[in-house]
């Protein structure tokens, strides 16, 4: 499983996330709604980021590792902390945002929001070897928390409203699904970082395994949605 784990899990990951981008730009034009074809630019971005992730591979491959040894690059944890940690959250907070009608829920999103940015530029400022080199866990887990709070008052409006007769024909649906099942999932596994080293390779196993599976369910989902969901029922 280890072996199968360090040689397909980069390939099957970004597959999957390339499968719900190619899906979703041919849908691209059946889309009307501009939360609906900002979702399908947001897979786009995410498949962008994950290749220029992938960089400590390409340097290791093309023998330019040298480069990087020893600078705050060696990793590319700056890469997720900035665009998964911190650019989801904003993609994840407008969404939603748009998506919702209640005032107030609006008015949470919109303060946890601000006070997020506003935490994160604090921590890059005083913490930014952390930010560059390590999973910025404070980052992390505030966003993590945001996305939940979202997802859950986007669930909340929805069985409160007639959005409930229909829910399974929106996109939104699926969005709010995929994205809170995979942080439910995901977020205990930050706690146990420390077990991920060489000498406890079973635990580093089942974690890969994982994040293998939960990113294969939850880009899957965004695939079926993309395809089930579009012209006339978004």
């Amino acid at each position: 499983m280890k072996e199968f784990l360090i040689n397909f899990y980069p390939i099957i990951h970004k597959s999957v996330i390339a499968m719900s981008v190619i899906t979703g730009l041919i849908v691209l034009k059946n889309y009307k709604s501009i939360t609906s074809r900002y979702f399908i630019y947001f897979l786009c971005y995410v498949l962008l980021f994950e290749l220029i992730a992938s960089y400590p591979r390409y340097a290791i491959r093309f023998g330019l590792q040298d480069y990087i040894k020893d600078t705050l690059f060696e990793k590319n944890f700056w890469v997720y902390n900035i665009c998964w940690s911190i650019g989801s959250t904003i993609f994840f907070s407008w969404y939603f945002y748009n998506n919702i009608k209640s005032l107030m829920s609006k008015r949470i999103i919109k303060y946890v929001t601000v006070l997020f940015l506003f935490f994160s530029c604090g921590y890059m400022l005083f913490s930014f070897n952390n930010f560059m080199a390590t999973n910025a866990k404070p980052i992390l887990l505030s966003h993590v928390f945001i996305i939940i709070i979202c997802a859950l008052l986007y669930f909340l409006e929805m069985l409160n409203s007639e959005k409930l007769l229909n829910f399974y024909k929106t996109l939104s649906f699926y969005v709010a699904t995929g994205i809170f099942i995979w942080m439910i999932i995901e977020t205990p596994l930050i706690f146990f970082d420390r077990y991920s080293t060489k000498s406890d390779m079973d635990y580093v196993v089942l974690k890969w395994t994982i994040r293998l599976l939960i990113n294969v369910f939850m880009y899957s989902l965004f695939t079926f949605a993309l395809i089930y969901c579009r012209p006339k029922h978004d």
